[in-house]
């Protein structure tokens, strides 16, 4: 019996025995490039066409050793792998004797003779293929949900985490920006009331000078003109007594123009400080208005963030849902 006569009779006992469909017997299988140019090629695939899935593949010999066996488990674990179903069932059939052949399954590593009647019918490998490719569904389905809910985890840790760093974010900044207000609104107070306060004692001080100045001791206020000698003694004892007062107390009478010049320069530091002052209350204002800016920028944020994070969670949660 040739190979070619096994093959003919096998596809009749699937035909007749087995209720294959005719269309379900692909004798024409496709090959496929394997090697140094070599094509790996299978003589017959069995094909559900309802589920357009293969559901048995056969291979035909004109003789049986363990070597044919050898090569026929290779060959068919490749093809298997080609394909992308190294589950498939694999036969390999070849002559028993001149009218008849022994069919052999592929189970465990090696070959196993079994009857004709221990060939399963079309429908019970349809039916195994379906529940093969259930029980691959149901697993992918599984693995899905496992992805969706460590994605939603993900995604909620993450939301959470940006959430808080765009706290700390607005919190920091407002924190260094009111300390940074507070330490210069402080010195620049300092500074201008330790220049008031100078200012003060030194027109004080001016002042106490120049009240001795009105009220000294030995000093006329006014001079009376009676007649030319009466004037000429009174004008000469009138310069005497400045004199003497110039003398005795030249300490007060410089005291006087050095508290004038300091009162002078006094007051120009405290007018240089009164514009600065002013130039950083406008700076101040300036930069509020950009905190304010900034402030609403990332309560905007915040928002927009908390929204996304709903809303991915809600889609998330929804095909969580739905996928089982």
């Amino acid at each position: 019996m040739t190979e070619k006569d096994v093959e003919q009779q096998f596809c009749q006992f699937l035909i007749g025995s087995k209720k294959f469909p005719t269309t379900s017997l692909l004798r024409q299988a496709p090959s496929y490039a394997f090697g140094n140019g070599g094509t790996l090629r299978v003589d017959l695939l069995l094909l559900d066409v309802k589920i357009g899935e293969y559901i048995g593949v056969v291979e035909f010999k004109d003789g049986i050793s363990p070597p044919v066996k050898a090569s026929a488990a290779r060959l068919l674990q490749r093809y298997r792998e080609i394909i992308k179903s190294p589950d498939l069932p694999s036969y390999l059939v070849h002559p028993y004797d001149e009218k008849d052949f022994q069919i052999q399954v592929f189970s465990e590593g090696v070959w196993l003779a079994i009857t004709k009647d221990e060939f399963p019918e079309f429908e019970t490998l349809s039916a195994k293929k379906k529940i093969e490719e259930k029980v691959i569904e149901k697993e992918v389905q599984e693995r899905l949900v496992v992805e969706s809910r460590n994605k939603v985890e993900r995604t909620k840790s993450f939301s959470l985490l940006t959430l808080a760093s765009l706290i700390v974010g607005v919190l920091t900044t407002v924190l260094v920006f009111n300390q940074s207000v507070h330490f210069g609104e402080g010195a620049d107070t300092r500074r201008f009331e330790m220049q008031v306060s100078r200012l003060n004692v030194m027109e004080d001080s001016l002042s106490v000078l120049l009240q001795k100045q009105r009220h000294p001791s030995s000093v006329v206020d006014t001079l009376h003109i009676v007649d030319s000698s009466g004037t000429f003694h009174i004008l000469e004892k009138r310069l005497a007594i400045i004199e003497k007062g110039l003398v005795d107390e030249p300490d007060e009478v410089l005291a006087i123009a050095n508290v004038n010049s300091d009162l002078k320069v006094l007051r120009e530091e405290v007018h240089g400080q009164e514009k600065l002052l002013s130039a950083r209350y406008e700076n101040l204002l300036t930069r509020i208005e950009w905190l304010n800016a900034l402030v609403i920028g990332m309560v905007v944020s915040l928002f927009a963030a908390a929204i996304g994070f709903v809303i991915t969670s809600y889609s998330d949660k929804r095909k969580a849902n739905k996928a089982p």
